[in-house]
Order: C-alpha cells, then sequence, then structure tokens
C-alpha cells in the first residue's frame, strides 16, 4: 500500500484493532488459529449495515468475529469483519503489519507456505489476506504477545492525533 507507515506500540489491555477489509472464511481461520495460534473469543452475525459505516460502505449482511490471545478486557484483539457477498479486498492503505512474540507461533510461521522473511529470531509470514504477521522467537511471561501494530497512513500527523 501507498503511504507512510505509523508504529503503534500500545497494545495494552482492552485494546482492540478492527480489520474491516479481512474476509473471514476457512483460510483465514485456519491462519490465524493453527498458525498465529489466536483463539475466536466471540462471533457476532448481522443482518443489515452497520449504521456506523465501522465495516464500509455496505449494506447487506455482515458478521464480526474478535481473535486474539485472551479475554477481550485483558489482551489486545482483532476485531475481523465480514461483508457477505465481497469475494476480495484491496489490501492498500491500512493496516500493515502486526508484530507478536510467541515462540510456537514463530514455529509454525516458519513452516507455513507464505513465509515472508525469515531472520534469527524473527519471521515475518503473509496471511491468506495478503497481510503481514512478524513472529517473534521469545515468549512473553504472561503479558500481552501482541507487540506492535503497524498501519499505512498518507498523512501521519493526522493519523497520530486521531
Amino acid at each position: 500500500g501507498s503511504g507512510r507507515r505509523w508504529r503503534w506500540h500500545d497494545a495494552r489491555p482492552g485494546r482492540s484493532i478492527g480489520c474491516s477489509r479481512w474476509r473471514i472464511d476457512r483460510p483465514r481461520w485456519r491462519f490465524s488459529k493453527d498458525v498465529m495460534g489466536m483463539d475466536v473469543l466471540r462471533h457476532e452475525e448481522f443482518d443489515g449495515g452497520c449504521e456506523a459505516a465501522c465495516g464500509g460502505p455496505y449494506d447487506g449482511k455482515w458478521s464480526k468475529t474478535m481473535m486474539g490471545y485472551g479475554a477481550e478486557d485483558q489482551h489486545f484483539a482483532l476485531e475481523l469483519t465480514c461483508n457477505y457477498g465481497v469475494k476480495q479486498y484491496r489490501v492498500g492503505n491500512d493496516f500493515r503489519s502486526i508484530t507478536v512474540s510467541i515462540r510456537t507461533a514463530f514455529e509454525r510461521a516458519k513452516a507455513h507456505t507464505t513465509v515472508h522473511d525469515v531472520q534469527e529470531r524473527r519471521v515475518s509470514v503473509r496471511s491468506p489476506d495478503g497481510y503481514v504477521f512478524v513472529v517473534l522467537d521469545e515468549e512473553v511471561d504472561g503479558g500481552e504477545p501482541v507487540r506492535e501494530i503497524a498501519l499505512n497512513v498518507t498523512q501521519l500527523d493526522r493519523s497520530v492525533q486521531y
């Protein structure tokens, strides 16, 4: 995607990021669960469009799934939305990567077919949608494994203020 890169290091408990351009289907579920080690925290189905247009300009049925490494009020969570009938989303001026510290995910990511980059204690792997997950070969002792969120932005100052 175009734009500047902004890294968000504030992965305090109870925080979430919405990834409304993700399509949720079998390959994405398997990647999030089997490679990244995330759990489905909750799932909701909706018959009509979101009044806040939080999932984009879509009027049809959609769903929201929260995924993460523990309870939403204690850990960082991803909000994944699916607008049914949309076959593909363009990766662009949005979420660039998520960095996590999980030793078991590091080993699984190294063996995954979509490895993007491998270094001694760090591997980058692409999700089925093309998003990058950076996995560090380290464990967080009882803490939050999400270390960093990197976003693509066109106006860095405005994005930081927001």
